[in-house]
């Protein structure tokens, strides 16, 4: 299983974001564009084409309505472009209120979800999971993901539990944030099983992303907070475990910038990018 990861490009200058792209073949294997700056650069799926670059395309709506119109959106722009194939995933930022009224908001988004993936298979097919049976996952199924939050471990368990097979967009900021120190992992237990609650929000993230103010200390190594630091990269490695045993023959990762507040360091997306590839690199040489 090999490592993809993605450079955030959603706060590039704009409307140019395509200057901002041609920076990115060196170091990454895609970027992240939102449908903003794909509508306002026509030429913006051209040129990670001409260079090799794979996209995430992240909607932002502010409820539920408005997903649906910005994946038809998205949908026609893409049927529309002769260079489409480029986009690999498809991340909607989903508003506050997802994990709460019972689950009204993903009620909604989901079906047309799945509907957008079945006009364009082409969208999360590279990474090559399987089902129970060995087969290929129906088209519907993985392609869109929704980032959840802020909410924590508990309550994207139930979550996911509840709306299967929803697919996430996840940091591990995110659930701690939202949980408190206690959702630190512990040791595992004597048969080495994960908590029900770890393992379905595991199961049910495709890609992972990371800022500098999720850990300091995992990407310029001036510590924000070791503990966390550590259950960080526990997170990672977990993912990545449950996708190599999924079938998967790629794993996502989006690094966004960002400042660390505990230690005011500026953390620039070549270093997360370098560290993000040597912890994926020690989970390999050590997985099984």
């Amino acid at each position: 299983m090999r490592l993809a990861l993605f450079r955030s490009m959603i706060n590039a200058p704009f409307p140019r974001v395509i200057p901002s792209i041609a920076s990115c073949s060196k170091s990454f294997d895609g970027v992240e564009l939102t449908l903003p700056q794909l509508e306002s650069e026509a030429d913006a799926l051209w040129e990670c084409q001409k260079r090799a670059l794979r996209v995430v395309v992240r909607l932002e709506p502010e409820h539920a309505a408005e997903a649906i119109i910005l994946l038809e959106q998205l949908s026609s722009l893409l049927t529309e472009n002769p260079h489409s194939e480029q986009v690999e995933l498809v991340t909607i930022r989903a508003p506050d209120s997802a994990l709460s009224d019972d689950y009204a908001y993903l009620r909604q988004v989901m079906p047309q979800g799945a509907f957008f993936l079945e006009r364009h298979p082409g969208v999360g097919r590279s990474n090559g999971k399987l089902n129970a049976h060995g087969n290929p996952l129906p088209p519907h199924i993985a392609g869109v993901c929704h980032e959840l939050g802020p909410g924590s471990l508990s309550e994207l368990h139930e979550a996911l539990d509840t709306y299967a097979p929803t697919r996430i967009a996840l940091s591990f900021a995110s659930i701690f944030e939202s949980s408190g120190p206690g959702v630190l992992p512990a040791p595992p237990s004597s048969e080495g099983h994960l908590s029900d609650e770890w393992d379905t929000v595991i199961q049910g993230t495709d890609i992972v992303y990371a800022s500098a103010s999720e850990g300091a200390g995992v990407f310029n190594k001036q510590g924000c907070s070791p503990s966390k630091d550590l259950a960080q990269i526990w997170f990672w490695n977990q993912v990545w475990r449950a996708q190599k045993l999924e079938g998967a023959v790629e794993t996502y990762f989006t690094c966004r910038e960002g400042l660390c507040a505990d230690v005011q360091a500026e953390v620039g997306v070549e270093e997360m990018a370098i560290s993000v590839r040597g912890s994926f690199s020690r989970w390999s040489r050590y997985s099984c």
